[in-house]
């Protein structure tokens, strides 16, 4: 194990410990997972929305993107 690893799991131990104590825990990490889940299928239906308006665009205006670049992800 390399020392930020180790640094890592030692800040860590209390707030497990004190995740553990709360009798809540499971409930609210339960909904930040459901948060996280959707958050992330959000960012999905943006990208793809914005790849698709980009390729429209590109058929709509096919001389126009000569000098620019996609942004990468």
């Amino acid at each position: 194990m390399n020392s930020q690893s180790e640094i890592n799991n030692l800040l860590l131990a209390p707030v497990l410990l004190m995740m553990c104590i709360k009798p809540d825990t499971e409930e609210k990490l339960g909904c930040m997972s459901s948060l996280i889940e959707a958050v992330f299928a959000t960012i999905q239906t943006f990208r793809s929305g914005l790849e698709n308006f980009q390729t429209s665009m590109t058929k709509a205006f096919p001389g126009s993107d000569d000098n620019q670049q996609t942004p990468e992800a």
